[in-house]
């Protein structure tokens, strides 16, 4: 705060006492003071200032000066945890408490904490997932998954195999030598031995060289193990319910022969296509035989016929080409196979199912044209030009993923169901573009119309195709109505070719003020007042009017003395002591 107060009078002069009055003489003879030539200026003392709120500014005669320290949001009182703001000039601009941290969140396996406040106990899960690697000398626990490199087990020595010894125990063997196999009592540590003693049944990979016999006789025969032998003999009887090949020798019993009755099943051997197990003496390369799960037909050797436990097959030609597929998905035609049939009519149509329908099927009604009817009437028709149906067709719901109507090269792309009712949404690339509804179309991806014209905008109306909206050039967005230009938006300015009008009474323009603006306020000090604004030109039209009375009770005649482009101008008042608070507004030439 800045006080200033006037002296009391003399009181005391020379020999003079109360209240004395000096005379000219008294101030030139008696104090030696000289009159200067020179006058003073000072007719008052004022102060302003953005920072504090000042009162009895200005001073005029006497009086005091009163500058108090701005308020700001900040409450008066204790914060707790708090929040604060500083300005660049020190001072707390909002202040708030807070809360203390109560804990802290993760993932799994990272580490924890015990408590909010005190001493806070930071711990490791008992579980940890993920690592790439462990290095421990006391590890006590399980090892789960695979792990890229081998786990190292402290103790043992090279060739030393790790064993479970008992529960919660575990040892090593000793080194074994080269060749011996590790054997297992069942109840004590494992050994190493060169002559294991092995029990059981379906033992395999043993080698031959290692058994005591490695050949076995049957008949007069003498057969390798691991050998095969098509030829076996000594045998004084062979019992068989499956026996393929030739019984040479003198038999005990007849074989059978022509004329003699059959009983039991007859097996034959497999055979092929080119030596069919069941053929004719008069061509050995036609008739019947046999692959796995498979009954075969082959003529002069070439396959004709195959038929299994889900297919029936047929073929044709030299080389036995597949023409014909039939299982339980149905017929399948290949290598130029076709099926013929009566062109029909759309009441009895070639294709149809006769137990069945048969006024429902395919039918030939032109030259290149295919049709399909039901309960006898055309339902779609399909020839070189279009396709044609004579009723709704009824697609799935579909996806933006999965459209109901799309594209062979592009099955992402195309039109599907919505999630509302009565929607219906188009998609690209397996996302969502465009929904329509029966109220409103919204677009899921930016709009790109063409640049128009005033006369013709990329958005405009069906009944009124030239009024609309529409891009005059680079940054601008242009209004037109009756294909005239009305309203024109780029990054510096609006501009408009008709008058606008307010037409709500209480609503307005509004024009933000602060630092370089277009419009303020301003205080006068000593009748005038220069206010800082790049906002000026050489040309601006500056509207001035009093906002509030400062020394003066009467409103004085100001006005725009002085202006500096990009700079500055100059309010004046009519009385030179005026300190009024002075509206202005800059308005520039169109």
């Amino acid at each position: 705060m800045i006080s200033i107060t006037t002296s009391p009078g003399v009181t005391t002069f020379n020999t003079r006492r109360g209240d004395v009055t000096l005379s000219s003489s008294d101030v030139t003879t008696a104090l030696g003071y000289v009159p200067g030539s020179g006058s003073g200026t000072v007719t008052s003392v004022a102060m302003s200032s953005t920072d504090f709120a000042v009162t009895g500014s200005p001073i005029t005669t006497s009086g005091t000066l009163v500058a108090n320290l701005n308020t700001t949001a900040v409450v008066a009182g204790s914060y707790t945890y708090g929040n604060f703001t500083v300005d660049n000039k020190g001072r707390l601009t909002s202040a708030s408490s807070s809360t203390p941290v109560t804990s802290l969140t993760g993932t799994a396996n990272q580490i924890t904490v015990s408590a909010s406040t005190g001493a806070v106990t930071l711990s490791l899960p008992t579980t940890i997932s993920g690592l790439s690697s462990v290095s421990s000398t006391t590890f006590v626990g399980a090892l789960t998954g695979n792990a890229s490199t081998s786990t190292s087990v402290a103790g043992g020595v090279a060739g030393a195999v790790h064993y479970q010894s008992a529960v919660g125990t575990s040892g090593f063997t000793a080194a074994g030598s080269s060749n011996q196999i590790l054997q297992s009592s069942g109840t004590t540590a494992p050994t190493w031995t060169s002559t294991p003693t092995i029990t059981g049944t379906n033992i395999t990979g043993i080698p031959n060289a290692g058994l005591t016999n490695s050949s076995v006789t049957i008949g007069s025969t003498n057969i390798s193990l691991g050998a095969t032998s098509t030829t076996l003999a000594g045998l004084t009887s062979v019992t068989s319910t499956a026996f393929v090949g030739a019984l040479t020798g003198a038999a005990s019993s007849n074989v059978l022969k022509a004329g003699d009755t059959m009983t039991g099943a007859l097996k034959l051997i497999s055979g092929s296509s080119g030596t069919p197990g069941l053929s004719f003496s008069s061509d050995a390369t036609t008739g019947i035989w046999y692959t796995t799960n498979s009954l075969n037909m082959s003529v002069g050797g070439v396959v004709v016929t195959a038929f299994n436990t889900t297919d029936l097959a047929f073929a044709t030609g030299a080389s036995g080409t597949q023409r014909i597929n039939i299982n339980s998905s149905g017929l399948q035609m290949f290598n130029s196979g076709t099926i013929q049939t009566t062109a029909g009519t759309v009441s009895a149509p070639g294709l149809t199912f006769a137990a069945l329908d048969a006024t429902t099927g395919l039918y030939h009604p032109a030259t290149s044209t295919i049709a399909i009817s039901t309960a006898g009437v055309a339902r779609l028709t399909v020839d070189t030009a279009s396709v044609t149906s004579t009723l709704p067709y009824i697609a799935p719901v579909g996806a933006a993923a999965t459209p109901s109507y799309t594209f062979a090269a592009n099955t992402g792309t195309g039109i599907f169901k919505g999630p509302n009712p009565n929607e219906f949404c188009i998609s690209s690339a397996g996302t969502r573009m465009v929904s329509i509804d029966g109220t409103s179309i919204i677009g899921y991806a930016p709009f790109y119309g063409t640049a128009g014209s005033a006369s013709l905008p990329s958005f405009s109306f069906a009944s009124d195709s030239n009024t609309g909206i529409y891009n005059s050039g680079a940054d601008t967005i242009d209004f037109s109505t009756n294909g005239t230009n009305r309203l024109s938006l780029s990054t510096t300015k609006l501009s408009s070719t008709v008058d606008v009008a307010v037409t709500t009474a209480g609503k307005g323009l509004q024009v933000k003020e602060g630092s370089n603006a277009k419009m303020g306020t301003a205080t006068l000090v000593g009748g005038t007042v220069t206010v800082s604004t790049t906002a000026v030109t050489a040309s601006s039209r500056i509207f001035v009017s009093i906002a509030s009375l400062g020394t003066v009770t009467v409103p004085k005649a100001i006005g725009v003395t002085t202006t500096t482009a990009s700079t500055s101008f100059v309010i004046k008042s009519a009385d030179a002591t005026d300190t009024s608070v002075i509206n202005w507004i800059i308005f520039e030439p169109a």
